[in-house]
């Protein structure tokens, strides 16, 4: 407040109570347009009591602004009644001056600023704790973006391996059958043929005897081929 209450007025009471809804604030103000300009625009809504054009000053406390590249100043009226100052911010509001438009609005008083401070700190905070919220959600759609891609993954796997494995057991079930049919034909291609003769032994000394034989080869044996003859 005491950088606003220099500005405007260097002279003024400090103990005196100040009525903020007489005093208007204007920027983007061109920094080619004098004051002699200025005035006229604002004198015809009602009597000034104060007028002061803050310029490039560097040791000015107050921010230089630019609209695009054009620089801009500070301007800070204060009218004789309110009605006055209410008249100036509606018919000096977004009123083009070269080129620019003017911003103009009724001063806050410090209450009000410290009231609209602490709001935009609480909007601040509420909006950092959203984008917390938010950074937390979309970390949590990420994880579960990654499940379900590894849960596809996992499915394709089990899908390809219960197709290969489906392709192995018809495979072997058509060699089982391949090997069946071709164990039934051998089957049905073996010929009926005579039984060959067989050697044998003599039941009494136990000689082995040829087949044409028909008593033991030894003398002293008379023994006969037995009336089983193995096949």
């Amino acid at each position: 407040m005491s950088v606003l209450r220099k500005i405007v007025n260097p002279d003024w009471n400090r103990g005196a109570e100040v009525d903020y809804t007489t005093r208007v604030i204007v920027t983007n103000v061109p920094a080619i347009v004098t004051a002699e300009k200025l005035k006229p625009l604002f004198s015809k809504f009602g009597e000034i009591v104060n007028f002061k054009l803050v310029g490039r000053d560097p040791r000015s406390h107050i921010k230089q602004e630019r609209v695009g590249q054009i620089r801009t100043n500070l301007l800070f009226i204060q009218y004789q009644t309110r009605d006055s100052a209410s008249k100036a911010v509606e018919g000096m509001h977004n009123y083009e001056l070269e080129t620019v438009k003017l911003r103009v609005s009724i001063q806050l008083s410090p209450q009000q600023r410290k009231a609209l401070q602490e709001k935009r700190e609480q909007r601040e905070q509420e909006h950092q704790a959203y984008l917390e919220r938010k950074a937390r959600r979309e970390q949590r759609e990420q994880e579960y973006k990654a499940y379900l891609e590894r849960k596809a993954r996992r499915e394709q796997r089990e899908q390809e391996n219960h197709e290969a494995y489906l392709e192995r057991k018809a495979k072997r079930e058509q060699q089982q059958n391949e090997s069946q049919r071709k164990r039934e034909q051998r089957e049905q291609d073996v010929r009926p043929r005579k039984p060959l003769p067989v050697d044998w032994f003599c039941p009494k000394c136990k000689t082995l005897n040829f087949s044409h034989r028909e008593k033991c080869l030894r003398k002293t044996c008379d023994g006969v081929p037995p009336t089983l003859i193995s096949k």
